[in-house]
């Protein structure tokens, strides 16, 4: 809608959302926003940036369709061996909030996350940063759910839970 309203173009719902993308992109770099946040700060700052993503499931027009929202909105994750030497780059960008830590000013510090922590978004978000899809299996007759979701354990490892089935 906001690609006819403007008067962009594009004959499908692809094309119309592409062509507002590049007006969008346009519009930035006319007024000197930079395309990615890797753009203000040095790159020996960042190892990895991403946003996680979830796949989710709606109805529409009585079809299940499949797609992708962000996990979190807002946030951007970043990983990084200079936490400090990064804030305070991103603290020069205009309008862009903070590097979640703890404490204020001088006394800021950043709490790394655990090698399970990590290791446990690294599986859940998988290689692609999208959390797949859950399936969810219930055996009529029967009180165990069962789960099936690739990202978050080996194949040969389900999840069981235990529900109570109403009849």
């Amino acid at each position: 809608e906001v690609s006819d309203y403007l008067g962009l173009g594009g004959n499908t719902d692809s094309e119309k959302v592409e062509n507002l993308i590049k007006k969008i992109d346009e519009l930035k770099e006319k007024i000197g926003i930079k395309p990615t946040i890797k753009d203000y700060v040095p790159k020996t700052f960042i190892k990895d940036i991403f946003v996680p993503l979830r796949k989710r499931m709606k109805k529409i027009d009585s079809k299940w369709t499949e797609y992708e929202e962000r996990c979190f909105p807002g946030y951007i994750f970043v990983e990084t061996d200079y936490p400090k030497e990064l804030n305070a780059e991103l603290k020069k960008i205009e309008k862009f909030s903070i590097l979640v830590g703890f404490g204020k000013g001088a006394s800021r510090y950043f709490m790394p996350l655990s090698e399970d922590e990590e290791k446990m978004i690294n599986r859940l978000i998988g290689k692609n940063n999208v959390i797949d899809l859950s399936r969810i299996t219930i055996e009529e007759g029967k009180v165990v759910l069962y789960i099936d979701n690739s990202n978050i354990g080996d194949s040969d490892k389900a999840t069981v839970v235990q529900c109570a089935v109403n009849s």
